[in-house]
This record gives structure tokens, C-alpha cells and sequence, in this order.
């Protein structure tokens, strides 16, 4: 027996047919780091993507639970590791120049 209760609605409601589309790729959507000098935990939310249009929810997640562990990892490709190891030094040189980016705006005092 189920805890919920039916609500009738007087105006049923019509949700219209939606046509398949194919994806052929995924798409990093977001991505989050949690990180300590010791642990940086890695989450990706991936969506499909075909080339011109993406879903909006994503469908799948990627988890790495330590990816200064997974870089060191002497059972993944060296190949691997490299790339990841130079996928984070570019994250962090994106970041360190954003953020001198910021620091040489000049605000401008508009006098009313």
C-alpha cells in the first residue's frame, strides 16, 4: 500500500510526445573540485551532446574520490596520468590568471 495520497485534477494534463534525438557525445557540464593539500576530490556532471544541442539535466556523474591518488596510480597509463596532470596545471594557471584578471580591474566612481 503506498503512503501517497491521488490528487484528481479537474484539468488533466498533456504532456506532448517527445521526439528521439540521438547523442553521439558527452559534455562536461560542471565539474567540481573539493580539494585539501592532501585530497582533491573530482565530480563531473556529464550531459549528452550531438554536435549542436545538449540535454539541460545531466545523466551521468564521474567520481574521483582522490585524484592526486588516481595521478600516481601506476596502474593507469602513463598517458593517462600525464594528461591529468596537465589538464590540472592548466585549470590552475586558468585560475591564477582570472584571478589577476580581477585584481587589475580599476573600479570606476561614477559621481552622481
Amino acid at each position: 500500500m503506498s503512503n501517497f495520497t491521488e490528487i484528481i485534477t479537474d484539468s488533466p494534463i498533456t504532456i506532448p510526445q517527445i521526439e528521439s534525438k540521438t547523442f553521439n557525445q558527452l559534455w562536461i557540464s560542471h565539474i567540481r573540485i573539493n580539494s585539501t593539500p592532501e585530497k582533491a576530490m573530482v565530480i563531473a556532471h556529464m550531459v549528452p551532446y550531438n554536435g549542436s544541442e545538449t540535454l539541460k539535466e545531466p545523466i551521468q556523474q564521474i567520481t574521483i574520490d582522490n585524484i592526486f591518488e588516481a595521478m600516481q596510480d601506476a596502474n593507469r597509463p602513463i598517458e593517462l596520468r600525464t594528461l591529468m596532470m596537465q589538464t590540472m596545471e592548466l585549470i590552475l594557471q586558468t585560475i591564477k590568471a582570472e584571478m589577476a584578471y580581477q585584481n587589475s580591474i580599476v573600479p570606476i566612481n561614477v559621481e552622481e
